[in-house]
């Protein structure tokens, strides 16, 4: 699948998502994330591999809001343009994805769980494999795997979910068929390493 597929793709899952919302408006606020996770980061490569207003210096991701740790995968992963996230990498020989992602002050009641669930509205025919709380920066996030299709492909998408004052954190990863296991490590390794430095006002 070449960049342009992917960002058509894009645009057919955003106009889902917003047809969701439009029948649950209750969910509005929650369209900023259902982006980051249904292949937002599909639309476009450049060399930043940063959101608009985020700042990546010295595996530090800085918002107006928050700062934290987000290490580099590592060997064969590239930062992309996501424009729907902070910051994402990208493995072309995977062709695979890991991203992270912070909202602040606007799930201030959402329980964890219903925020890593609004991750995957977009996502059709999707099954739940794994969801579970796992330890993220010595709290409990949901740690939640779904297999689903997405413009009539098949996709496999993991997603970790934290809350912490009043912030929600997401690092997101993806990779088609045996991939995904394959790449797998480079996203718990991601996990094993985020910390949250600093919430501002």
């Amino acid at each position: 699948m070449t960049p342009g597929d992917n960002r058509v793709m894009h645009e057919k899952t955003l106009g889902t998502a917003k047809n969701a919302m439009k029948e649950r408006p209750a969910e509005i606020m929650a369209i900023p994330r259902i982006v980051f996770i249904t292949l937002c980061f599909l639309i476009g490569f450049s060399v930043l591999g940063c959101g608009p207003h985020v700042r990546y210096e010295k595996g530090v991701v800085k918002t107006a809001k928050t700062e934290y740790r987000a290490a580099n995968p590592g060997p064969g992963w590239k930062p992309i343009d996501t424009r729907g996230a902070d910051l994402a990498f990208f493995n072309e020989k995977l062709d695979a994805f890991v991203m992270f992602n912070s909202t602040c002050d606007e799930y201030r009641d959402a329980p964890t769980r219903a925020l890593a669930n609004h991750l995957f509205i977009g996502i059709e025919k999707k099954k739940i494999l794994i969801q579970e709380d796992r330890p993220l920066d010595t709290r409990d996030a949901v740690y939640t795997e779904v297999q689903g299709k997405l413009d009539g492909a098949t996709v496999r998408v993991a997603a970790y979910t934290l809350v912490k004052n009043y912030c929600t954190y997401d690092i997101g990863y993806s990779a088609p068929g045996k991939n995904f296991e394959i790449g797998k490590p480079a996203l718990q390794e991601l996990a094993r390493r985020f910390k949250i430095l600093k919430r501002k006002k």
